[in-house]
């Protein structure tokens, strides 16, 4: 929803926080599943693909083998890059979570005392009959 702003343009943030705490738990088991594929991807890097390739004492084989080293130490930096943004991404869904859960269950617990406080409010507009 766009909104407008300040300098009178439109501007995207709406200043209201939705919180769908199902779709939350949705997305952090999304979170370990990637994870999990992350981490595999890392193990067959490390232990099936090999950093260097036996490819002989020729000058090209050697420029090849070079290169793929180098290659598969920058894919090995980008799966533990891609690990580390998964991990962090856990952690601040986790946050959200526990924050939303214990804000709304805080909530509904005022509520029901606010409820509790005000049936007898109820009861005496009602002539002494609570309903």
């Amino acid at each position: 929803m766009a909104t407008t702003a300040e300098n009178g343009g439109l501007s995207m943030v709406d200043q209201s926080t939705n919180i769908d705490i199902l779709s939350l738990e949705d997305f952090r088991k999304t979170l370990d599943n990637r994870l999990k594929e992350a981490n595999g991807l890392l193990a067959h890097l490390r232990d099936q693909v090999p950093a260097s390739l036996p490819l002989g004492g020729f000058y090209d084989a050697g420029t090849t083998s070079g290169q793929h080293a180098t290659r598969h130490a920058t894919q090995v930096a980008n799966v533990r890059r891609l690990i580390s943004a998964i991990e962090a991404a856990q952690r601040a869904t986790d946050t959200i979570i526990t924050n939303y859960t214990s804000t709304e269950a805080r909530n509904n617990a005022n509520s029901k005392d606010i409820e509790n406080v005000l049936g007898g409010v109820a009861a005496a507009l009602n002539g002494g009959n609570d309903g």
